[in-house]
This record gives C-alpha cells, structure tokens and sequence, in this order.
C-alpha cells in the first residue's frame, strides 16, 4: 500500500465526515444491518478505493480498516457524538466479506467501487436515515435497551404483528389497538420530528403555516434507475408522474416544501427499494415518512403527528391535475405563475381563513372534475356574487381525493369503518361534530382512475382487495356508521337514485331536520323562478354555458 493512496484516502475520509449534513455519504447503508456500527467502515473503505482508483483485494481493505482503527483522529470521534454511536468500534470486524459484498462489487478476491453496484441500492440513503431515525427513537423508548429495542423495531416488520387485519369493520374502536402498538408509536414520533421540522421551514412564507400530505400505497410506477420487474397497464404511472407532478405545476418548482409523502413501513415498494428509486434524484426523496397501512389509519397517523391547530392539507397518489372554472375555457388547470403566484395556494390559505370564520374544522373540493358543473357553479356566481354558490356549508361529501382540516387529535372524528367508505364517514363524522363542513365548489381534481371504484391493478386501496371484498367492505361500513350515529344525517340509498350524485356513494344526504337535499333543490328552484327577470337572465347565462361545453366536447 503506498503512502500517496494512504493521506490522500485520509484526507477524503475527513471531508467525507465533515459533510455530515449530506445524505449523500449514508448511501449504500443496509437498514437491515446495524447501520451506525456500519456507516464508519463504510466510508472509510469507499475513501479507500476511490483513492486507489476504485480497486482493490479483500485483504487491503480489511488492512485498511485495521490502521484507520488504530489511528483513529477526532473527526471520526465527532461523527460518532453527532449521530449517538456506540462507543469505539474495531472497524477491521465490520469488514467482512458480507459486508463488501452488500455495499461493493466483489469479484473473488477483487472488490470494486463502480456505479454498478449503487443502482441496485438507489434511495437506500432515504430508507436508512428514516432506520436510524426509528433505531434512536427505539432505545428511547426502551431505556436505553438495546434487545428491547431490537424487538420493537422487528416487530414494525410484518404488519400482522400490528393487527392491520380488520376482523371487524363494524368496530366502533376500530385503529385503537394499531395505534397502541409500540412500534407505531415509535413511527408517530419519528414523523412527529419531520413534521415539526417541515412546518419551520415554510413558518416564514406569506402563504401561512400549512403543508400538504400526500398519502401512497404501492404507486411506485417504473423506477429510471436500478433493475426492477416492469409494470403495465394502471400501475405504470407512478406517483412522480402523477400527483408529484401536479403539485410542481399547480406550486411551482419549491411545492416539495409544502409537501410530506407518507408511505406503509411495510408498503413492498418501500421495504424493497423501489419506492425511494422512484425518487432519487428528486427534491422529493428527502420528504417521505414512514407510516402506516390503510388509507384511514394514514389519516388518522397524519392527524396525530402534527401539533394541535396546524392546518392539513391530505392528497391522493393519482391526481393528474388539479383544476378551476373558467368564464373563457369553461376549466383550466392550475399552474403557478411566478408574478400571479399559486391559484392551489391562494385557496388553500383562504380555507384555513374560512374554517375559522365559520367555526369549521373541515374542508373539501367538488368531487367531480365534469367541465359544464364546474362552469355552471361559476356562472351563478357571477351573476348574483353570492358566495354560497361556489362556498357550500351544507352537508355534502368531503373529497377523500383532496381535502384539510384541522389538527384537533379528537378520537370522535376518526374514520373507524375502513378506507373504502373512508372519506363518506369523515363527512358525517365532522358534521356530526360541528354541524357544518366547507366545500369549494369551483375547484376539482383529474384523477388517473375513476375514484371510489375497484380496479385490480391501480393501486392504492385496491391494491390486496377484490371486487367482491371491495363491494362488501362498503356495504358494512355505511350500514355500521348509520346505526352507530349517522342516520339523523343520511339514509342507505334506494335503487332510483344511484343516478344522483350522493346516491352513487350507497347513501342519500338528509339535513339535520330530516328534510331531503332533492327536496330543498326543489324549493331554490321555484325561489328563483319567482325572482323575475334576475332569475331569467341567470338560466340565459346557464344555456349558454351548456352550450359552449357541448360544443367544446364535439370539437374533441
């Protein structure tokens, strides 16, 4: 071993360890693996080759390690006060040939630090600094007990050992014992950190104090980098190209900022690498946070791990575009415009206003995307500037695809009948509590899928489920949620109005006096018609409207 290879492997050892703050030098840590004991070897053998052109034998690293570790300097002593390693570790035992193997490509007696071998191991750096994150909140937890702690993270690593099988989704204390589980409590004070941090890095914005969750389940789509099995078909698209993306259009280039993914621990793309490969390279590969499975308790994880009063934003992993009226285009899809800032933005900080004008804690879009609706809902304004044609505080579904709320940490408000009626029981559980929910009717999202329909191969809540299972989950959790406390406010549908909007979600909406929304729709039809010439102008304006969306679907 020459003396060159050696300072110069040295001094690129030091400036790797004074970049700690650079997820870059974690890269190829197994999380499986005790990382921290790792991470010194690790950086120290890959200094090691790079200073010798990327090459060489099994016996010199193994050397290597032996003198690094005899002569150890303080910088490698401070790195391991910053990240709470254990104490003095012989470097020369890490090095085994398990270990070369894992994090460089070895050929017989030959070990090679190529691109090659990272590829295999893209996004790593993500899952293992989110593995030390819960490796440190575990010993906590644990008093400091490193075979308790153990035990706690192994027992995150099926989902059977937390109960995620829902025996009976007619439990009203249903997610109860999921979010006792010690290793979910270990996940919600992790996300906990990542929250409070994220929320002071936007503190100063004008936008106000908010951010946006996006949850995901197996929408990992098809990784550039790396050697993964090829998806077709719905599971093509992954979440980069689909939500991630209209958030970058709809905020312009800094919308990670205001944004957190929360992916399943025990989601296969996340456990396998896929999810983090999808991602790397992004500014969203350092945004994701471990949570739990189902779209329910996600919401409900989300909810605890954000501090009282904070304002959340929830979206669903394939949104295409998010969407406004247009007096001229009849829809137009929001982009960020650099001088006219964010039109997504605006509207989220106005909904936080007006949950508080209203006493409100809930809020939502129109749940379709249909251009001539949406039109017509901004026609109406236009022509009487009443602010309840495009602001509804009436009963009415909460968008399960895109909707906020506030952060209250209250048991009562929590979905309990499963994710497939998910954002049907969080509309009447918050009406239930406050007796008013906010819609914003002139703005809608383009989904990849038809929403709240099964579909094998999209993802998401369909994704481990079948038509059949998907129907009958459905079916019970209206039926449970109307017995246990929702029948003042809606009824199971009957077979003559699945055409009508709430009757496509299995239930028709009653107000709190029992009096149907047909029937007040009626009422406000025959208040206009006796409004005079002001109602005539308005139905002109209407057919007009109907017109230029018929003519403008002719054209496509």
């Amino acid at each position: 071993m020459d003396k060159a290879s050696c300072v110069g492997g040295k001094k690129m050892v030091v400036a790797l360890l004074n970049k700690l703050k650079n997820p870059a030098i974690f890269e190829r840590i197994d999380p499986a693996v005790d990382a921290e004991a790792d991470v010194p070897a690790l950086i120290v053998i890959e200094a090691y080759l790079l200073a010798r052109g990327g090459v060489a034998t099994v016996a010199e690293c193994r050397q290597r390690a032996v003198e690094w570790g005899r002569d150890e300097t303080g910088e490698l002593a401070k790195w391991r006060v910053v990240r709470n390693a254990p104490p003095r570790t012989e470097l020369a035992s890490l090095v085994t040939a398990k270990f070369l193997e894992r994090n460089f490509l070895v050929q017989g007696d030959r070990v090679e630090f190529t691109g090659t071998k990272r590829l295999e191991g893209v996004g790593v750096s993500l899952a293992k600094s989110l593995a030390l994150r819960l490796k440190r909140i575990s010993l906590t937890q644990s008093d400091d007990d490193k075979d308790r702690a153990g035990r706690l993270l192994a027992s995150g690593a099926s989902s059977k050992m937390i109960v995620y099988d829902r025996k009976s989704t007619s439990d009203p204390r249903n997610g109860d014992q999921v979010f006792r589980h010690p290793f979910v409590q270990c996940l919600l004070q992790a996300a906990s950190e990542q929250v409070h941090a994220a929320l002071a890095d936007v503190s100063a914005d004008n936008a106000g104090n908010w951010l946006i969750c996006v949850r995901t389940y197996g929408r990992s789509g098809n990784p550039t980098r790396g050697e993964w099995p090829w998806r077709t078909g719905l599971a093509d698209e992954g979440l980069p190209h689909l939500t991630l993306r209209a958030l970058e259009e709809a905020l312009g280039p800094m919308a990670h900022r205001r944004c957190l993914i929360f992916v399943s621990h025990e989601d296969p793309d996340v456990v396998s690498g896929r999810f983090f490969a999808a991602l790397h390279g992004t500014p969203w590969e350092r945004r994701v946070v471990l949570g739990v499975k189902g779209a329910d308790f996600q919401t409900r994880f989300i909810d605890e791990a954000f501090p009282q009063g904070a304002h959340v934003v929830v979206v669903d992993d394939n949104v295409k575009r998010f969407i406004c009226e247009n007096k001229e285009t009849l829809v137009k899809t929001m982009v960020a415009n650099g001088k006219e800032g964010s039109e997504l933005s605006e509207l989220i900080q106005r909904a936080g206003q007006k949950m508080e004008q209203h006493n409100a804690n809930v809020w939502s879009i129109n749940c379709t995307h249909n251009a001539q609706h949406l039109a017509e809902i901004g026609e109406r304004f236009r022509c009487n500037r009443d602010e309840s044609a495009i602001m509804s505080t009436k009963l009415g579904l909460v968008f399960g695809a895109f909707f906020g709320f506030r952060a209250l940490h209250d048991p009562a408000r929590y979905t309990r009948y499963g994710q497939v009626k998910d954002d049907v029981e969080r509309t009447l559980r918050y009406w239930h509590a406050d007796g008013i929910v906010l819609r914003f009717q002139r703005y809608g999202v383009v989904k990849a899928q038809k929403p709240g329909v099964y579909l094998s191969k999209k993802g998401g809540i369909s994704l481990d489920s079948s038509a059949v299972k998907h129907a009958a989950m459905g079916a019970k959790a209206l039926s449970a949620m109307l017995k246990e406390f929702a029948s003042p406010y809606a009824r199971l549908a009957l077979a003559g109005e699945i055409q009508y909007q709430s009757g496509k979600l299995g239930l028709y909406w009653v107000s709190s006096c029992g009096a149907s929304t047909k029937r007040k729709a009626t009422k406000r039809k025959a208040d206009e018609a006796n409004a005079g010439v002001g109602a005539k102008a308005v139905c002109l304006r209407l057919r007009a409207c109907r017109s230029k969306a018929k003519e403008l679907y002719d054209k496509c």
